[in-house]
């Protein structure tokens, strides 16, 4: 019998020429450092555990082993209990708050950069822009979010995915106060640009930090949420440049708009953990 962190109970090898049989697993044998007789032949063995297979190879010059898949996190294997028993519980509403509150990351990633697009012609006309012009204009926030992703990896890994989550979520409130406030071309392109590198910040760390909170099966659905929210914001955006051309507002109104999910970002994440993944590999297993 293995020890319960081994994820086996029994497993007995064959005999092999009569030289030895092998009543410990080839598992337990590694894992406990035994030495095993130095047989005159070499043989293949292959045995089913409680919760694995195992395929090990003996020969004079040693011993190699191969194991399948297990899912560590399956607390059913880590007890040594019956696994197709098992179940992982989770607080599926809480899980759900946490992606959704990243997700907030999305909707903004859409929202900022399909807002200029009503915006564009409050913007010329108030300030005569050429065509050149315009195009900087509605291509500044993009040139931002090239940037983004290029410092959000490092950060991701530096300061933590909420932490980046968060830096996001303060460019994305400055460029919001800047570009509502801006009393020339010329601030309200460096607001942009500004903005766009929170998008990409917000496009770096929100999968990653719902995908690290998300159970195993609903990883992929989670990680989803954070894409269909982004169209959203991308429609809601257009919808807001129609509402402000027909009933009035102005541009300036289109982007204070944008302080809504802003805030909801700020206060979600002022709420949820740091992701488990990032604190194990900075040693904070406690916390983790």
């Amino acid at each position: 019998d293995l020890p319960d962190q081994h994820y086996f109970r029994s497993v007995h090898g064959p005999t092999a020429h009569g030289w030895v049989d092998l009543q410990l697993s080839l598992v337990s044998c590694l894992a406990a450092d035994i030495p095993l007789p130095s047989p005159d032949v070499s043989r293949d063995c292959v045995r089913r555990g409680t919760a694995r297979v195992f395929t090990g190879h003996l020969d004079e010059y040693g011993m190699n082993i191969n194991l399948d898949p297990v899912a560590q996190d399956n607390p059913a294997v880590l007890r040594g209990s019956d696994p197709v028993a098992a179940s992982n519980e989770y607080n599926f509403l809480y899980v759900l708050g946490v992606a959704v509150v990243a997700s907030a990351g999305g909707f903004l990633f859409g929202y900022d950069l399909a807002l200029i697009a009503g915006a564009l012609p409050f913007l010329t006309r108030e300030f005569g822009l050429s065509a050149a012009m315009s195009g900087w204009t509605a291509g500044s926030a993009p040139i931002g979010a090239i940037i983004g992703p290029l410092l959000g990896l490092r950060f991701a890994d530096a300061i933590g995915r909420r932490r980046t989550m968060m830096a996001a979520a303060m460019l994305f409130l400055g460029s919001t106060i800047g570009c509502a406030a801006a009393d020339s071309i010329a601030q309200f392109t460096i607001w942009r640009v500004i903005g766009g590198m929170g998008v990409g910040l917000a496009m770096i760390s929100c999968p990653i930090y719902i995908a690290e909170l998300s159970p195993p099966h609903l990883r992929g659905t989670l990680v989803n949420v954070n894409q269909l929210v982004g169209v959203i914001g991308i429609n809601l955006a257009v919808l807001a440049g129609y509402l402000v051309s027909k009933y009035g507002g102005g541009w300036r109104l289109m982007f204070a708009s944008q302080g809504v999910p802003v805030a909801f970002l700020i206060i979600g994440l002022l709420m949820v953990p740091e992701s488990p993944r990032f604190l194990v590999r900075k040693d904070r297993l406690a916390e983790a």
